[in-house]
């Protein structure tokens, strides 16, 4: 990383995401070509910083803009537009995919009550639509956090599945972000309620292998290697489509060294 992504103590979260594989249907970038890694990242609309100074677009494969915020009846709102079109212009100036994130911590009860309604399913994915024609993104990154085994699960996959046969029609891609696992053979509610079908809609996952030890970002190197063998062995994700999360990460609430 570069010098620059410097801790602070007040909220200034760098996620980058690293893939060990290179494949699957995202464009194949110089960094991808030249590291055989796929490299992303998520950049917050509250980061401070000029988009140049924090994101090394020569480094990265996709960026995903975090986020636009669901509401119960579909409706989706983003707080700041213009830097999702700075990052998409500086983005695509150097080759390299910008999506867009829908969601993030906190929005599991807005994402369950508009997934689980016809109507504004639709809404959510006309308005999301929009959002990508107008800003140009080449896909969409779901942060449900977390669908649950049952009604949940059910809701999930409908949305999941109805995205996808939007984005297939622009030839966008669809990511997700997904919970990491303490067992290789047994995922933790918010994995179980990902089921077969919807997984298998997205292009790429990215593995939340961070947080287990408080809502600070720190997990055991344990966490990593047995969340990939959950998702990648047990519910048999292929190599190409998964993207091992890491924190880069300070909280106001908390001291940073």
């Amino acid at each position: 990383m570069h010098a620059k992504f410097r801790f602070r103590r007040r909220f200034t979260a760098f996620l980058t995401a690293v893939l060990f594989l290179t494949g699957g249907p995202a464009t194949v970038h110089s960094a991808e070509a030249e590291s055989g890694f796929r490299l992303g990242t998520y950049y917050h609309e509250q980061f401070q910083e000029p988009i140049e100074d924090v994101v090394p677009f020569d480094k990265l494969t996709h960026v995903i803009y975090a986020f636009l915020r669901p509401d119960v009846n579909g409706s989706l709102e983003l707080r700041a537009p213009e830097k999702l079109e700075k990052l998409v212009s500086l983005g695509h100036a150097a080759g390299v995919d910008v999506l867009i994130g829908v969601g993030g911590w906190g929005y599991a009860e807005k994402f369950e009550t508009l997934a689980a309604s016809e109507e504004s399913r639709n809404r959510f994915i006309h308005e999301l639509m929009d959002y990508v024609d107008r800003y140009d993104a080449d896909g969409v990154d779901i942060d449900w956090e977390y669908p649950a085994p049952g009604t949940s699960a059910q809701s999930f996959e409908a949305l999941t599945l109805e995205l996808r046969k939007e984005l297939d029609q622009r030839g966008k891609i669809l990511t997700a972000a997904v919970i990491g696992s303490v067992a290789v053979d047994k995922g933790m509610d918010g994995a179980a309620g990902i089921t077969d079908e919807a997984l298998a809609a997205y292009d790429l996952l990215h593995i939340m292998s961070y947080d287990l030890k408080g809502n600070n970002g720190n997990s055991p190197m344990w966490y990593s290697w047995v969340s990939l063998q959950y998702w990648g062995n047990y519910r048999n994700v292929p190599k190409e489509k998964m993207i091992l999360g890491v924190p880069f990460c300070a909280r106001p609430e908390l001291e940073t060294v």
